[in-house]
């Protein structure tokens, strides 16, 4: 294979599908609209409890694509149904993508076309997203302002990975070895992609490609927009998990501590009932006498100071 051709680099493209029956089809339409010819798809139902599996199983049935379509007989959750999809890939590139979100007609092209300019050295490359709603139509907001993300050019995407989650995930193609010799998506999370990115940027490059390859809608069921009962809670829990691997880190280890220390002071914020433990971690990692104060008001049962200032100026 010549050191620039596209021939015979497949790429493997996962759709994880839930309840999506409103979007599917539209994403579907989006991926057979490539113009890159070397592509199998995988899409797994998760358990989903409306018709999406049999609008999969139609338009697989009509589609001139290699298609594989499986059924999780029940919700696996987003990591089990990621490392299924990884499973089965044979493809060079590994390209997971929202059911309801959708490519341009160039984005895979473009996207191994990066790769190749950039000799395969990349773990994953990821690029800018145009926001859309329910219906279809262009929000007028930029990625980052939604997220609150202030890009600092003088850190790493590591660093700004310890900060932030600002990775948008339909837009990243990786390479599928690489994931696989990572071992996958730790299934101990509700979501596959930070664990993920903080895994392959700590070791790897990552570069941004400067196109906008991917509408990615927000809706009151997308991971944007959705509201559940302590999501925040959920959230900041599983952060804290997964930055609790990387405490003994050569390079980043104080930074973690950091990183630690806030999430621990904002899950004692969010009246999380494993404050307590998580505060007291944090203690025996290195003494704070903030941490200690909050470690004595949790075990009192007393709320965050904040929340106390706040009830008074109402």
């Amino acid at each position: 294979m010549e050191k620039n051709s596209h021939k015979n680099l497949l790429v493997s493209v996962g759709i994880p599908v839930y309840n999506g029956s409103k979007y599917i089809l539209e994403a579907l339409k989006s991926i057979e609209q490539q113009d890159y010819n070397f592509l199998e798809i995988i899409i797994i139902d998760d358990g989903s409890t409306d018709n999406s599996s049999e609008i999969c199983e139609i338009w697989k049935s009509k589609s001139n694509l290699p298609v594989k379509f499986f059924k999780n007989e029940k919700n696996k959750g987003l990591c089990y149904t990621c490392n299924k999809i990884l499973k089965h890939s044979e493809g060079f590139y590994l390209q997971l993508f929202g059911q309801d979100d959708i490519m341009t007609p160039t984005k895979i092209s473009d996207d191994v076309a990066f790769f190749l300019k950039n000799d395969n050295k990349p773990g994953f490359i990821y690029s800018q997203v145009e926001l859309i709603n329910e219906s279809g139509e262009s929000i007028k907001e930029d990625y980052n302002n939604r997220i609150n993300f202030k890009d600092n050019f003088s850190k790493t995407i590591f660093e700004k990975l310890i900060e932030q989650n600002f990775i948008p995930a339909p837009t990243v193609l990786m390479r599928t070895e690489l994931i696989k010799n990572l071992n996958g998506f730790n299934e101990d999370f509700l979501y596959e992609d930070w664990q993920m990115w903080l895994k392959i940027a700590r070791n790897y490059e990552v570069l941004k490609h400067s196109v906008c390859n991917v509408k990615y809608r927000i809706h009151s069921q997308s991971i944007m927009g959705r509201d559940f009962p302590d999501k925040e809670i959920l959230r900041n829990r599983a952060a804290i998990k997964i930055f609790s691997e990387y405490k003994k880190d050569p390079v980043y280890a104080e930074v973690i501590e950091l990183k630690l220390k806030s999430l621990a002071i904002y899950s004692y914020f969010l009246g999380d009932n494993q404050a307590v433990g998580f505060l007291k971690e944090t203690l025996r990692n290195k003494f704070s006498f903030k941490i200690q104060v909050y470690y004595l008001f949790t075990l009192l049962r007393l709320p965050h100071p904040g929340k106390w200032f706040a009830k008074q100026d109402g």
